[in-house]
């Protein structure tokens, strides 16, 4: 579970499965999403939650099965996948900026780094305060485009109708939507058979 760091000052953490978080960025910013079919729902400890994840994908990205030092130089190493199985923390320095930056205990850019990034930080490190913020949209199709086609009143249902024509017609949807779109408007026309008519 992605859970709150307990030195992390942030209020409202809601802790996510690994899995769950990555949907939610897909959701969020998949193609799909292009015309703010979906909205978007985005909270402060997603960068953090990210973070988590960047440092366990690191870990991971190595030939899990190669010993951790060469069997020359030591003939029973263990793997780095047995490494990880004995100490999930575990992770190798490949010198890359990133550690570079780590390794310099006194540099601003470092302090800054590790205030921010409790999952490269040490368990210890006195994070400061941090706001808790969210940011969020709603669906557009539903706000111009479904809510006036479900409405009873038929001069709100029309715009909604002529709105829908035109997404189906000149924008790239994926199919749930389309066909969620293509209901509605028959579900209209049921209601207000006009509706799909200029208004005289």
């Amino acid at each position: 579970m992605l859970t709150r760091p307990p030195t992390l000052d942030i209020y409202h953490w809601i802790g996510l499965a690994p899995r769950d978080f990555l949907e939610k960025l897909d959701a969020n910013g998949n193609a799909d999403n292009r015309y703010l079919t979906y909205g978007y729902a985005q909270h402060a400890w997603y960068i953090h939650m990210l973070n988590a994840m960047v440092w366990a994908i690191w870990r991971l990205a190595r030939s899990l099965d190669q010993p951790i030092i060469p069997r020359k130089q030591l003939a029973t190493a263990p793997t780095h996948r047995e490494a990880l199985e004995q100490q999930p923390e575990y992770g190798t320095h490949m010198s890359l900026p990133l550690e570079k930056l780590l390794g310099d205990d006194d540099s601003e850019a470092t302090r800054a780094f590790l205030n921010n990034n409790c999952a490269f930080a040490p368990t210890d490190y006195p994070h400061e305060p941090r706001r808790a913020g969210s940011a969020g949209r709603n669906p557009v199709l539903l706000r111009r485009v479904l809510a006036p086609l479900r409405s009873d009143h038929e001069d709100n249902a029309r715009p909604g109708y002529a709105m829908a024509s035109w997404v189906l017609a000149d924008t790239k949807q994926s199919k749930p939507v389309r066909d969620e779109l293509t209901a509605a408007m028959k579900a209209a026309l049921l209601r207000h058979p006009k509706t799909g008519k200029p208004k005289p």
